[in-house]
């Protein structure tokens, strides 16, 4: 499930929930909204799902990725826990 937020400094809202996490399913969010309404986008937080980035590149190009801290904290601590922390 993708949950999709606008939060700019006048507004916080849901904008859409996404049934699943599919390149079809993400594009189709976006085509909804316009070609014109997506070049307005100027800034996306995601994951590093390799579907969110192949669909925000093709669909928001003028969009700033910034990708979620939590997501990057999370994946760099992988390789140390692999190795046992050494």
């Amino acid at each position: 499930m993708t949950l999709v937020y606008q939060i700019d400094s006048g507004r916080k809202r849901l904008l859409g929930v996404i049934r699943d996490c599919g390149t079809q399913s993400l594009a189709s969010f976006f085509e909804s909204f316009g070609a014109e309404c997506c070049a307005k986008i100027k800034v996306v937080c995601f994951d590093m799902w390799k579907t969110y980035l192949k669909v925000i590149a093709s669909m928001l190009p003028v969009a700033l990725n910034v990708l979620d801290r939590f997501r990057i904290a999370k994946n760099s601590m992988k390789p140390s826990m692999k190795s046992g922390g050494r």
